[in-house]
């Protein structure tokens, strides 16, 4: 047992139980905790064999990013999204900002205070380790990306317009990764607003190049893991910002959500989120030639 610093356990707590691509995670007993006046005690048991630890990687052996998340559950899919084609492409997810090469903040602005607290996160995260590359995405960076572009320790703002080539960007902009995983720079061309000396940002209004189908969905790495079958919303409130930042409403096919979940079954998964901006509006934009209009109740049941 040790005693340390109010608040510096969860930093300790994180640091040692980092997860890289192929690794296993390392199983670790939770502190228990007692608080004496304004100390902290922390005693520490870990039932890791000595082999497995002299088989972790150490830290700075591979390239590390950190995704912090905001908003709503779709958001979340869209991280998990980037993150999973990261990992796929052999990059460590870190807990620690201190740790990460690159750290991916993902946005959202359905609200003032969400875009306060996306750029108060910005700032404390530069603050921690200014020599990581911030890259924004999502509503936020949709929306207004030469404000973010412009924010220090921020290398480039990737809008949901773009969300398909975030990875390939962020693997680019980081420098990180082998020669053969390395993808070719995406032609497209910054937003024309940018001042001089601004980080480059991938937005427009005609969301080519946003996803829905991501790497398959497997269990382990949450509870209830998100699949993503609707984006977007095309009614037009006048008070709502989404249909801005997340363009008209789209909808994954049947087809690929019935494969999502099949594999995810096949993986042992057992609870699954189906997730949407507008749930109730999947199947709209699908051609009625092949019959009546599809609908997520009709979903659900197949």
């Amino acid at each position: 047992g040790f005693s340390m610093r109010r608040g510096s356990w969860q930093e300790y707590w994180h640091r040692t139980n980092r997860t890289c691509a192929g690794e296993e995670p390392v199983q670790r007993r939770r502190p228990r905790l007692k608080y004496i006046g304004c100390a902290l005690s922390v005693l520490i048991r870990t039932e890791l064999p000595l082999a497995a630890q002299s088989g972790r990687r150490k830290l700075g052996e591979m390239s590390g990013f950190h995704i912090e998340h905001f908003g709503c559950r779709a958001a979340r899919a869209d991280g998990e999204a980037i993150g999973s084609r990261l990992r796929a492409a052999g990059q460590c997810d870190v807990e620690q900002l201190a740790e990460a090469d690159v750290v991916i903040v993902n946005t959202c602005s359905v609200t003032a205070e969400a875009d306060r607290q996306a750029r108060s996160f910005i700032r404390r995260a530069h603050r921690a380790n200014a020599e990581a590359k911030i890259v924004v995405t999502g509503c936020y960076a949709q929306r207004a990306p030469g404000e973010l572009a412009e924010m220090s320790g921020v290398a480039a703002v990737i809008g949901n317009s773009h969300k398909a080539l975030a990875p390939q960007i962020i693997l680019n902009i980081a420098q990180i990764g082998d020669r053969d995983s390395r993808l070719a720079p995406p032609s497209l061309v910054s937003v024309e607003s940018l001042l001089a000396g601004a980080a480059p940002a991938w937005v427009d209004d005609h969301f080519a190049h946003s996803f829905l189908e991501a790497a398959q969905v497997a269990p382990g790495a949450q509870t209830r893991p998100n699949l993503k079958v609707q984006e977007g919303c095309s009614n037009r409130c006048t008070f709502c910002v989404i249909p801005l930042t997340r363009g008209p409403s789209r909808s994954l096919s049947a087809a690929a959500v019935v494969k999502q979940v099949e594999g995810f079954v096949a993986a042992g998964g057992r609870e699954l989120v189906l997730s949407g901006i507008n749930l109730g509006r999947w199947g709209a934009d699908f051609s009625r030639d092949a019959g009546p209009r599809a609908t997520f109740a009709g979903l659900v049941r197949q």
